[in-house]
């Protein structure tokens, strides 16, 4: 689905949720509309470029280059990572969890002792230093997001 046809979804769909929004239900569901159309923009190649968030598996920097990595492909854009960090790190799923690495935590399918696995099947290491705060951190975002 483009972006175009999920916020026509959304624009239908909300006004009749809020009307609802009593029901803890609808809150929920409305909560996952507006966090399914959240995205960034960047640069690729001299073109502005909107990535939502839930497509986001993880992100890293290499030679003044960020790359986002989605299920679809590589986005590459020529900013410091600090920059893309500050768009991210704002919201409960992203983590820096190593060096110039920012990963989606809705993204990870498993919690390995050093390493996160992601859903492309990639691994993504922890920094030894901060293992422990890492996997308390993702711990409770997990416990977070399914006890709401």
């Amino acid at each position: 689905r483009s972006i175009e046809q999920l916020y026509k979804e959304q624009d239908s769909v909300l006004p009749e949720l809020e009307k609802n929004s009593e029901n803890l239900t609808y809150k929920k569901m409305l909560d996952m509309l507006k966090k399914s159309n959240e995205a960034i923009e960047v640069k690729e190649k001299k073109m502005m470029v909107r990535v939502l968030l839930d497509d986001i598996i993880y992100c890293d920097y290499e030679n003044h280059y960020i790359r986002i990595h989605t299920a679809r492909r590589m986005v590459r854009s020529y900013m410091q990572f600090r920059e893309l960090s500050k768009l991210l790190i704002g919201y409960a799923q992203f983590q820096c969890c190593y060096r110039n690495i920012i990963i989606n935590m809705d993204q990870v399918q498993e919690m390995e002792h050093a390493d996160f696995l992601m859903s492309n099947g990639e691994r993504i290491p922890m920094r030894r230093q901060e293992r422990l705060e890492i996997r308390q951190k993702y711990a409770d975002y997990i416990f977070e997001k399914t006890n709401l």
